[in-house]
């Protein structure tokens, strides 16, 4: 199975991640690294930051920052290592669905339909509504005024 260069820079920034919380002092400092990497490299391909899968890639670097601030937001990084987990094994990527549900990522109203179609494994059923995971190819979110 052939995979694309987003999923291996997932994998490597899980890794290292849980390489950091594990106690390798150098694994933080290269999960936020490939971060700001993946973040760069969206960002080039999709020729903005409005795209969801750079916002995505943004979450993540933040996220990892934000974890890094003391060990009372260790937890956040916990969290963000399971779901990294669920994305690179699963392809179900719960970051790239909460942002879908933003204003500036979504068409339609926020309705509670709309949440349960976006959470539910078969978002790709519902019309109008964005990729489950933006790995890449995911087209740019509308542009934010």
């Amino acid at each position: 199975m052939t995979r694309r260069l987003s999923w291996w820079l997932w994998l490597a920034n899980a890794l290292a991640l849980g390489a950091g919380l594990a106690g390798w002092a150098p694994g933080l400092r290269v999960a936020t690294a490939l971060g700001v990497l993946q973040v760069v490299h969206q960002g080039v391909r999709t020729r903005g930051l409005w795209a969801l899968s750079v916002q995505l890639r943004i979450l993540n670097l933040g996220v990892i920052l934000l974890g890094s601030l003391g060990p009372a937001l260790r937890p956040l990084q916990v969290l963000q290592l399971g779901g990294m987990a669920v994305r690179v094994v699963f392809d179900y990527c719960l970051g790239g669905r909460l942002l879908s549900l933003l204003p500036w990522n979504r068409r339609r109203p926020l309705t509670l339909e709309l949440v349960l179609a976006t959470f539910s494994p078969a978002v790709t059923a519902v019309p109008a509504a964005p990729p489950a995971c933006p790995s890449g190819g995911a087209p740019a979110a509308p542009a934010h005024p």
